[in-house]
């Protein structure tokens, strides 16, 4: 009878699981058809770059694969049509996830084989230092200088925060010299 009772509980339990994952699974299904609308929204615009940009806030990893996914069933129906239409939004989201102008130049000037050849290159691009650019780089440094480097800290870290601040010296100076 113990056996008995035991087993009536597990097919209870194992029913109110099955419950359970049927909600999980119809909510998900209601969620990704939410994002697929959001998308299909998108595509049905006359302007479909402008309102995708508009609409940046609504993307998230979900609708990124919603995305990919509707791209290859476009694919593979041979939508050409609808394929473009699709694109043009991923095409909107790759120009969004692009760090600034500014961010590559600051990688760029800290790329340099050493010292002299970085600020060579600060005072080769001047033209590109500006509120922007000085305002980028001086949170990168408030950013470093902020966070506690334990002693046993990378020695590439360090390298690379003093190579940041050789390079915020160099970039204020154009800079100053720029607005005397």
């Amino acid at each position: 009878k113990a056996a008995d009772k035991e087993k009536e509980n597990l097919e209870r339990l194992r029913e109110e699981l099955l419950k359970y994952v049927d909600q999980i699974d119809h909510q998900l299904e209601e969620h990704y058809q939410t994002i697929q609308q959001f998308i299909e929204t998108l595509i049905s615009q006359k302007d479909i770059k402008k309102a995708t940009q508009d609409n940046l806030q609504g993307f998230s990893q979900e609708t990124i694969e919603v995305l990919n996914s509707m791209l290859h069933q476009a694919s593979e129906n041979k939508d050409e049509e609808r394929l473009a239409r699709l694109k043009q939004i991923v095409l909107v989201l790759q120009e969004a996830m692009q760090p600034p102008e500014e961010v590559a130049l600051i990688e760029q000037f800290l790329d340099a084989p050493d010292e002299a050849a970085m600020e060579k290159m600060v005072e080769e691009q001047a033209d590109k230092i500006n509120q922007s650019f000085m305002e980028i780089l001086g949170r990168l440094v408030t950013q470093i200088e902020s966070q506690k480097q334990p002693e046993e800290a990378a020695e590439e870290d360090k390298a690379t925060a003093e190579r940041l601040q050789v390079l915020y010296k160099a970039a204020l100076t154009i800079s100053m010299k720029k607005n005397i």
